[in-house]
This record gives C-alpha cells, sequence and structure tokens, in this order.
C-alpha cells in the first residue's frame, strides 16, 4: 500500500461504520502511484473498522467526503480492483485480530 496522505480537498470526516476521524487517505491498489490525490467514485477502505467507502462530493462544497460502497458499487468493479479492496480489508481484520490477542 502506499504512504497515507492528507487529503487535500478530503472533508474530515467520521466514517460512516465505526465512527472514526478519517482526514487522510491510503490508496488500497499498488498500481497507484505515491502522491495521487482521491476523485469521487474512487474506493478506500477504514483503517479502523475495514468498511469499504466510496469518495463523493460533499454537497455545497469543492471537498471530498466518504459513504459506504453499497453492493451496486462494488459489483461495478474489475476483478482486479475487488481483490485490492478484499485483500485491504482483510489485513486490516487480521491486524485488528491480533492486536486483541495482546
Amino acid at each position: 500500500m502506499n504512504n497515507p496522505i492528507e487529503c487535500e480537498g478530503l472533508k474530515p470526516c467520521r466514517c460512516p461504520g465505526c465512527g472514526e476521524k478519517i482526514d487522510a487517505a491510503t490508496a488500497v491498489s499498488p498500481d497507484v502511484p505515491d502522491g495521487y490525490r482521491p476523485s469521487v467514485g474512487d474506493f478506500t477502505v477504514c483503517l479502523y473498522c475495514a468498511s469499504a467507502l466510496v469518495f463523493e462530493k460533499t454537497r455545497g462544497s469543492t471537498l471530498l467526503s466518504l459513504r459506504p460502497a453499497t453492493i451496486a458499487d462494488i459489483n461495478a468493479l474489475d476483478s482486479s480492483s475487488k481483490r485490492d479492496i478484499s485483500r485491504a480489508t482483510e489485513a486490516i481484520l487480521a491486524a485488528r485480530a491480533r492486536r486483541r490477542r495482546n
């Protein structure tokens, strides 16, 4: 995964899945170059709860916000993108399980 970036244009918000504050993003695909800025429709995964999220325009603003990914959103992805999101989700859940054991 790429390094987290503070997203110019990302409205600091709460994850719709767990309520944790999100103010930066990391690309889930290894094919995304460092420094990439997310766009409307791009996916990310919450590092706290592993929810798949989609960037969208914030109403009345030029900033991006996040919403939960729908089944339709996920079904519209190509197989490589689905695999990237699945791997990111699995890695986050595995890390959370290890922390609970310690």
